[in-house]
């Protein structure tokens, strides 16, 4: 795929113009695997920008039609809070989630401080790209855990 194209299906996935570019030049020489990574985190970003923008009026919709909303929300909206701070309450707790679980997917050592050697010579994983004929390549996927929320970057 040459770097036109990266770019393009970059900014398809949300990226803007600027950070598509930068990552698509990353991409054609890089160790990394920087498109793979995004393809993997694009579905999490999407349902963080779910949480940011259109939680609040789902909910508000949910409300005004008088449908059943879950014990939390209902409780919380019954001391006062609004459809949109929960939403933006969902966005920041499934952040919080997400970047956790990224993190630890990118350094397998990362989280292993309290055991002994820190887990040496226990079974460890990585992220590896697949390439178009399936077969993984030797580029990591990297720093997933800074790649989202796209508008952040």
């Amino acid at each position: 795929m040459n770097k036109e194209r990266i770019k393009k299906t970059l900014q398809e996935f949300g990226l803007p113009e600027s950070v598509a570019d930068y990552y698509a030049n990353l991409e054609m020489k890089d160790k990394f695997a920087w498109l793979a990574a995004f393809r993997f985190v694009r579905p999490l970003n999407n349902s963080l920008e779910f949480y940011k923008n259109e939680y609040g009026d789902m909910l508000r919709s949910r409300i005004e039609r008088d449908l059943e909303n879950s014990e939390v929300e209902t409780e919380l909206l019954k001391k006062g809070a609004t459809p949109e701070l929960l939403g933006q309450f969902a966005y920041e707790i499934a952040l919080t989630a997400f970047n956790e679980v990224l993190y630890r997917l990118s350094d397998p050592a990362g989280g292993d401080y309290d055991l002994e050697n820190e887990g040496e010579g226990l079974p460890a994983w990585s992220l590896r790209e697949r390439g178009l004929n399936y077969e993984v390549t030797e580029r990591p996927l990297a720093e997933t855990h800074n790649l989202i929320p796209f508008s952040n970057l």
